[in-house]
């Protein structure tokens, strides 16, 4: 399962960084749009300026108050226009950031070698090689009973009489220390 969680992640990595990068065309092409509007406005008020300007210039009459509407108009676009630029160069400059799934779980496998045996030597475990053998046998401290068991009923749940582990009532072994139940 491993394998495909990999697979699993590797796409869905995959498709969130085409998301990401198709939002990003939107939007990057989003504001080039309205820059070029924003400069196409800025050069024709420029024209009007101009025109207005010439037409003043040859009345002889170039107040303030009628050149001053079409500059601050100026100025306001060019103001726009600076945001924008500064939003596109962010849009541009960003990075993908890969969220990082965590691995799976490992599951042991002992029936599963990751070696094959004719390359494993066998090493007994560190507890086995300063294992000292009891010089005598001492039973368990008194275990707990069983309950007492209707007859001809099955219980859904005993306790182990070696360890007191809760044990299905159908099983003949106990699945925490081995013990016959």
């Amino acid at each position: 399962m491993g394998f495909l969680d990999n697979l699993k992640g590797t796409l869905s990595q995959g498709v969130d960084r085409a998301k990401f990068e198709a939002d990003k065309l939107q939007r990057t092409s989003r504001v080039r749009s309205d820059i070029g509007d924003m400069q196409q406005q800025i050069a024709t008020n420029y024209g009007l300026l101009g025109q207005r300007a010439y037409e003043l210039h040859q009345q002889g009459v170039l107040t303030a108050p009628e050149v001053t509407s079409l500059v601050n108009l100026i100025n306001d676009l060019q103001a726009r226009l600076t945001s924008a630029q500064a939003e596109l160069e962010r849009a541009q400059n960003e990075q993908f950031v890969a969220v990082q799934t965590p691995p799976p779980p490992a599951y042991p496998q002992p029936y599963a070698p990751s070696v094959p045996p004719q390359q494993a030597p066998y090493a007994p475990p560190v507890e086995a090689q300063n294992y000292v053998p009891p010089t005598s046998y001492a039973p368990p401290s008194e275990a707990p009973a069983a309950p007492p068991v209707d007859s001809g009923a099955i219980p859904i749940e005993r306790l182990c009489p070696s360890c007191g582990f809760k044990v299905a009532g159908q099983a003949v072994f106990c699945p925490e220390c081995g013990a016959r139940l």
